[in-house]
């Protein structure tokens, strides 16, 4: 599954709709439309949807 991956260099920067951006934090394609995410912060990535879990809210890829 294609995501978006927030680069490290963006952590803790403000989102328009209050949020933040959290460093290496996972978006679909259509989230990142819904949320307005800025692209230019984000890296694609092609991760298995299997290989990725949420902590607090947040989906981030499994590294083992």
């Amino acid at each position: 599954m294609e995501y978006l991956k927030v680069k490290n260099s963006f952590d803790n920067y403000r989102r328009d709709d209050g949020s933040i951006y959290i460093a290496n934090e996972l978006y679909t394609i259509k989230e990142s439309i819904r949320y307005g995410i800025n692209p230019a912060f984000c890296n694609k990535i092609e991760v298995s949807s299997k290989k990725t879990y949420f902590l607090f809210g947040a989906r981030f890829e499994k590294k083992l």
